[in-house]
């Protein structure tokens, strides 16, 4: 799944600290070494298109189906705000060098373009691209809401099977 996209993952812990302050800590681990439970949420290094460090989410042995269908919500999300930010700054990035090309070709005596005459071509890439900006914010929020629903709904589904166990 989302670990062939590099070496190693790192987790996040709370440790308890003397005097009880937890403290977050964080491990290197080889690819090879994930659980396949993990006890947490697992963050990998920022890939090199998008900027988006992707994460394995905490999967129980017994995962409830609410909880399957949340951890599966926020997989999809995560992997719609990857491409999303990879096919942007692959965009991006090539209107930057059509854009500095075309400045040094039309003018002879410039070396590298000016700072001012950058800051007009980011002015004018976020006006043309503003309504891809809305309507990409416009579905994280809905994303959002809904993760956070689910969030609602799995955490109530595990209190419940905390207090009323299945009997066997």
């Amino acid at each position: 799944l989302l670990l062939n996209r590099y070496d190693e993952m790192r987790v996040s812990r709370r440790v308890l600290q003397a005097g009880g302050a937890k403290k977050p800590t964080v491990a290197a681990i080889p690819r090879d070494q994930v659980p396949e439970f993990p006890d947490g949420d697992w963050i990998g290094p920022a890939e090199r298109g998008s900027n988006i460090r992707p994460m394995v989410f905490k999967r129980r042995e017994d995962e409830l189906p609410s909880e399957r269908t949340y951890r599966e919500f926020r997989e999809q999300t995560e992997t719609w705000h990857a491409a999303h930010w990879a096919a942007h700054n692959s965009g991006f990035q090539s209107e930057k060098q059509r854009f500095i090309a075309n400045q040094l070709l039309n003018s002879t005596h410039l070396e590298k373009v000016s700072a001012e005459r950058m800051s007009t071509f980011y002015r004018d890439y976020l006006i043309k691209t503003r309504s891809k900006h809305l309507q990409y914010n416009w579905q994280w929020y809905k994303r959002n809401v809904y993760i956070v629903y689910l969030g609602f709904i799995a955490g109530l589904d595990r209190l419940k099977h905390r207090i009323y166990p299945k009997k066997l």
